[in-house]
């Protein structure tokens, strides 16, 4: 449609093996919009920026400064590769640590994770491990644009984990369930401001599966892998709060999507 993106860069690079680090400039060119609000986006966009980026081992952040716009943008990204490395069967793994997003309902979830013998034996290719896990989140209510729900959770239980392949341990496949303690309550917003109900406690059933990529072993002594997969949750009762003269339904059963990084020490 006529529309035109284009872009120029130059940085210098700073390399060793385990990390990266680059400093440049970038210049952006839009043209072609005739929509009124992409024309002032294309102007906001089209500008001399200053780069800078890093990467350590599968982990790269960037961040674009622009000069005159007074604007920047960035990404975060990671990268997984079917590079040799440790062999999951070697069964000397010390622990290991999980930072996981959950959507659409949005929360952050950190876990740890200990090996454990109760029903994999130690030459099985399957891995067993304890984990503890801890969430926490303040989605939006349903569609209520003046209403999110406060949670908190703290989650036990046992997880298997095997490579797809007895080839390569690229990418393995995960399955978890457990017991978990959640909380949730309302905060409002707009017409709702500075208000907060009641919490609401309840136990749960929780499990999960999903997949991981082995992204990259920058130590002896640690690993990363990126795992994409789903977490689901029924709690023994569901449960109302009285918010602003009204009752809302909360602790109910869901499933979310689950993206993350896992780092395994030795």
């Amino acid at each position: 449609g006529g529309e035109l993106d284009s872009s120029f860069a130059a940085y210098g690079v700073l390399s060793r093996s385990v990390a990266d680090i680059w400093l440049g400039v970038r210049r952006d060119w839009r043209s072609g919009y005739e929509d009124p609000v992409l024309r002032a986006t294309a102007n906001a966009e089209a500008d001399l920026a200053i780069v800078l980026g890093l990467r350590f081992g599968p982990l790269i952040l960037e961040t674009v400064q622009q000069i005159n716009e007074d604007a920047s943008y960035g990404q975060l990204r990671l990268v997984s590769s079917d590079a040799n490395g440790r062999n999951m069967s070697d069964g000397d793994e010390r622990f290991a640590l999980d930072f996981d997003i959950l959507l659409p309902n949005v929360q952050l979830r950190l876990a740890g994770r200990v090996p454990t013998q109760f029903l994999v034996a130690e030459s099985s290719r399957w891995r067993e491990a304890f984990f503890v896990g801890l969430g926490y989140g303040e989605p939006q209510y349903e569609n209520n644009t003046n209403l999110f729900v406060r949670s908190r959770q703290l989650d036990v239980g046992l997880e298997f984990e095997r490579p797809l392949s007895d080839r390569s341990n690229w990418v393995s496949a995960y399955g978890r369930a457990g017991v978990a303690w959640r909380d949730e309550e309302l905060i409002g917003v707009g017409d709702l401001r500075d208000e907060v109900s009641g919490t609401v406690g309840r136990v749960a059933i929780t499990a999960g599966a999903g997949l991981r990529f082995r992204a990259a072993g920058i130590a002896d002594r640690w690993r990363v892998s990126i795992q994409l997969g789903l977490v689901g949750r029924v709690p023994v009762s569901n449960a109302d709060i009285q918010f602003g003269g009204q009752a809302y339904g909360v602790q109910a059963s869901d499933v979310d999507l689950v993206f993350g990084a896992s780092m395994d020490f030795f």
